[in-house]
């Protein structure tokens, strides 16, 4: 598991950080799930405007 402050790598049981001492967060508070949203894209053509140019 990695330090949020000092990006040190530690165990996955460990509670605190081995470099910096900082705790670590829980597995339950890390694994909360996500949502990946899909937006459609329009592609782009010769000649289209993108960005005002």
């Amino acid at each position: 598991m990695k330090c949020l402050k000092c990006q040190n790598e530690n165990p996955e049981d460990t509670l605190y950080c081995g470099k910096c001492g900082t705790q670590l967060p829980s597995l339950k508070e890390v694994s909360a799930p996500t949502e990946t949203i899909e937006t459609l894209k329009e592609e782009l053509t010769t000649g289209t405007t993108f960005a005002d140019r």
